[in-house]
């Protein structure tokens, strides 16, 4: 046995021993075969029970889908300001410097005003997709609380948390089913309130996984010759 493996077991052996020897025994990670009786922690994947339920993919696809009307109505509007910009240049030779400079600043404020509005909207739709999320865990709570009851567990933790465990604790899948039928209902309509209390004598929440980044916005314009300096959202 390598001296990798060897910190492992004994990571794993110190591990049980804290946890009251529920996690496994010498014999069972040597064997490869978990003893039945009581299993005091349970683990979940979060990212997974979040992306693989049905009440979870359907926030993903409504995100997904203002995500991409955002950045389709933000390409049509750098395409016009394009077009402004151009339109703007092929003035220049025709008008006073002074009148010219008035025009092009009047433009770089109203790109400035889009760039910000666009960014407001995308800022809105992070927050609509970090709040879905903390909603869908809200409702899943219960649920978890009940396979935990089910299964005689003291706690739950996330998957990525542990550093060596047997797949018979993971009720990932389990749960996902779980969610899948008992929140088919709520697939039409909008998840609990994030913010409410937990039911009485339930657990509190896990805590979610970080939300992978929002995709920008969308390109800037380049700087034409207009001396305007704007550019797109």
């Amino acid at each position: 046995m390598s001296r990798w493996s060897d910190r492992l077991l004994a990571a794993a052996l110190l591990g049980g021993a804290l946890l009251g020897g529920s996690v496994a025994t010498a014999q069972e990670l040597a064997t490869g075969v978990l003893a039945e009786g009581p299993i005091e922690i349970l683990t979940v994947d979060q990212d997974r029970l979040y992306s693989g339920s049905r009440f979870g993919q359907k926030i993903l696809a409504e995100i997904e889908t203002e995500l991409r009307a955002l950045q389709t109505e933000n390409r049509k509007i750098e395409s016009d300001l394009e077009a402004e910009e151009q339109e703007l240049t092929g003035k220049r030779s025709t008008l006073k410097p002074e009148e010219f400079r008035k025009l092009a600043d009047e433009f770089d404020t109203k790109v400035k005003q889009i760039r910000a509005a666009r960014d407001a909207k995308e800022r809105d739709i992070g927050l609509q997709r970090d709040l879905a999320q903390k909603k869908f865990f809200n409702a899943a709570v219960p649920i978890l609380a009940d396979i935990m009851r089910e299964r005689g567990a003291s706690a739950i933790l996330d998957r990525k948390a542990v550093l060596l465990s047997f797949e018979r604790i993971d009720i990932t899948e389990i749960a996902i089913a779980r969610i899948d039928a008992q929140l088919a209902s709520e697939t039409q309509t909008t998840p609990p309130d994030a913010t409410a209390p937990p039911p009485q004598d339930q657990p509190t929440e896990p805590a979610t996984a970080p939300a992978p980044e929002t995709p920008p916005a969308g390109a800037d314009a380049t700087k034409d010759d207009t001396g305007a300096g704007g550019n797109a959202p």
